[in-house]
């Protein structure tokens, strides 16, 4: 198979609705060598190639396919060894010897878009460890542990729910920078040493602070990192710095190891303490639900967004733990964007509303609250073929008049650009 006959098997895969067909396609698709190679360069979560806008050249010059020098290049766009104007240049002048398919599917290949109707989980599917996936942690909610049935005798950990960007801090060696990934695994390109413990991995989210020396907003720090996710080197205005809030470590390799939190929690007091940048989420003991109830309003009037309980005996686990759970008065969800509708008034011929679902479809919900830096962007690329998760904000789930589930007061949040899967009404009632 070569690279164009790779692009018209993505255009196949894009018409096909059936998600179990997808996965079907892509088995047999994924025996093909050159098929496989597009797809790991498209959804390595540590390959991204800073190209943030490039269009289509406007003339074909040959009629050719990937050969090595494709894919050298992809791997310097990579590896940062071409960046700026030069990589536009060559990336123009690259592609001018391609195909219309060819050029299309480099095109997708540098925006890690196939636009082919699956994902990394999708492929992992067909073909198991194909993408590299990472294993994350979720706190339960107050539904499914509620409070006056916890044990509170020997006291939990209650931490401020930090409104930033998750990430995982790696320390490999005490040579080498830490990698710092988000939860899909997207590196984030800044260059940050700190004296960390060797041979862990350290878990938490990443603030963006302004020149005052005020973290930014949820909205606007995390704008900020996706674009520098994205390979905007000049994200950070002057001034600006990222920072980093902790609340675990694990070894590295070995997250399942069998070790209470309140042992962990003690190692990370002692791991972050010559830190400059990183440092340990605010953290108290409480002895009973009524303080629990007490930080977490608390920190919500100080505009916080809730607190999380974390049980001293606790394991770490992949997924879900009933021995950590969250409380906020707000609720954030993620939905999958199914559409999106245009304007009226000022509005029109810019984005009116996202139309949005939970995981299985049972709740349908009509999301805005952009701005209209926001409206315009969203709209230019409406007909992206590429799943797109948001989070929204609301209040409580409610029967609107169609007597469907929906979200009272829902309101855009972010794109979540670590997220491939929607939540499930289920999971979003419960909160």
């Amino acid at each position: 198979m070569n690279t164009d006959q790779v692009f018209q098997f993505l255009e196949l895969l894009a018409s096909e609705p059936s998600k179990n067909a997808k996965v079907e396609l892509l088995e047999e698709f994924l025996e093909d060598e050159t098929f496989k190679k597009v797809c790991q360069y498209a959804y390595n979560p540590h390959q991204n190639y800073g190209v943030l806008k490039f269009d289509m050249p406007s003339v074909v010059l040959e009629d050719g396919i990937f050969e090595g020098g494709s894919w050298n290049l992809l791997d310097k766009l990579a590896a940062r060894d071409l960046t700026g104007g030069l990589a536009l240049e060559l990336i123009q002048l690259h592609m001018l010897l391609l195909s219309a398919d060819s050029q299309s599917l480099f095109l997708r290949i540098l925006k890690k878009d196939l636009r082919g109707g699956f994902t990394a989980k999708s492929l992992n599917k067909a073909c198991p460890g194909l993408i590299r996936e990472f294993p994350y942690m979720r706190c339960s909610t107050m539904v499914e542990v509620p409070l006056d049935k916890i044990d509170w005798s020997d006291g939990l950990y209650s931490q401020e729910k930090a409104d930033g960007m998750f990430v995982n801090i790696d320390k490999v060696d005490d040579d080498s920078p830490l990698m710092i990934t988000t939860r899909r695994g997207h590196r984030l390109p800044i260059v940050v040493r700190e004296p960390l413990s060797v041979g862990y991995q350290y878990h938490g989210e990443a603030l963006v602070v302004n020149s005052m020396g005020l973290v930014h907003d949820r909205k606007t720090g995390n704008g900020i990192l996706n674009r520098l996710l994205k390979g905007n080197e000049e994200a950070l205005a002057e001034g600006e710095y990222v920072t980093f809030k902790v609340w675990d470590m694990v070894q590295l390799n070995a997250p399942l190891s069998a070790m209470p939190y309140i042992v962990r929690y003690d190692q990370l007091v002692t791991a972050t303490k010559q830190c400059a940048d990183i440092s340990v989420i605010s953290t108290f003991q409480v002895f009973n639900k009524t303080d629990a109830e007490s930080h977490c309003r608390d920190i919500i009037e100080a505009g916080g967004e809730g607190t999380v309980l974390k049980m001293k005996h606790g394991f770490w686990k992949n997924g879900t733990s009933r021995e950590q759970v969250k409380l906020k008065a707000e609720r954030d969800c993620e939905l999958l964007v199914v559409g999106m509708k245009e304007g009226q008034g000022k509005y029109a011929g810019t984005l009116g509303a996202m139309l949005c679902e939970s995981s299985e479809g049972i709740l349908k919900v009509s999301v805005s609250g952009f701005t209209d830096e926001e409206r315009d962007a969203f709209w230019e690329n409406k007909l992206s073929s590429e799943p797109m998760i948001i989070t929204v904000r609301f209040n409580e789930t409610i029967i609107d008049k169609q007597k469907n589930w929906s979200l009272f007061l829902p309101r855009y949040v972010e794109v979540r650009h670590d997220k491939t899967e929607a939540d499930n009404f289920e999971t979003i009632h419960a909160l």
